[in-house]
């Protein structure tokens, strides 16, 4: 079944001070505060390092992860997560897609 899910990216980027251990703190953030709403599924993908220099030759290095979000339900708003996500950092957000259910999808991994 095609559910709709929130997919964004967590972003910490050395030109603003940020380092790999700071996503993983902002993730770690966000996945708890995801995890206090009812009904809320969330997949997370491993850290994609984009490495590029500034005009000034200074290589620069930004690490990001995607989240996706599911929503069962009503027991939860889009606006909940919204807002819990936003209260870490505001993501860039991408858009809603339609994907398989992480539910099928953690039954079809067994």
């Amino acid at each position: 079944m095609l559910v709709k899910t929130l997919t964004f990216d967590q972003i910490s980027d050395s030109r603003f001070s940020g380092s790999e251990e700071e996503l993983k703190f902002l993730s770690e953030s966000v996945l708890y505060e995801l995890s206090l709403l009812m009904g809320i599924s969330v997949k997370v993908d491993e850290v994609r390092v984009l490495k590029f220099s500034d005009d000034d030759g200074n290589t620069i290095q930004s690490w990001r992860q995607m989240f996706y979000v599911q929503k069962v339900g009503r027991m939860s708003s889009w606006n909940d997560v919204f807002e819990v996500v936003n209260n870490v950092k505001a993501p860039y957000y991408n858009k809603f897609i339609r994907m398989d259910s992480m539910s099928n999808l953690l039954e079809k991994k067994k």
